[in-house]
């Protein structure tokens, strides 16, 4: 799943304005705002087993040639989302994300798991 930077950001910053003050000093959150301030788009990965990467691309398609940078957000070993069945090899899952409109949330995503049964 791509999330836009714009998306990501807006999400982080929602965030950061809902959040207690001990909360806003976790090391997941202030990775997170640290990430945000950068705008990069943010590539979200599972695997069948729940595990999640989530990694930053920088300079992505900009005009000017340059290095695009790829630096690790935030991983996972159990994110709460196992998509494939026991007994069962592979599943088939379609992301998709999207900025909220006004007075909803920031960001949202919805998904799709087709088993082929």
């Amino acid at each position: 799943m791509i999330v836009d930077g714009c998306v990501f950001t807006h999400a982080v910053e929602s965030a950061v304005c809902s959040v207690t003050e001990g909360e806003r000093g976790q090391e997941v959150f202030q990775r997170l705002v640290e990430v945000a301030k950068r705008s990069p788009e943010i590539c979200v990965v599972f695997d069948g087993r729940g595990r999640m990467s989530a990694w930053g691309l920088e300079n992505v398609g900009c005009r000017t040639r340059r290095t695009t940078n790829v630096f690790n957000v935030m991983h996972a070993e159990n994110s709460g989302m196992e998509f494939v069945a026991k007994g069962e090899q592979e599943a088939f899952v379609r992301f998709h994300s999207f900025s909220g409109g006004a007075g909803s949330s920031p960001m949202l995503s919805s998904w799709r798991c087709r088993e082929g049964r």
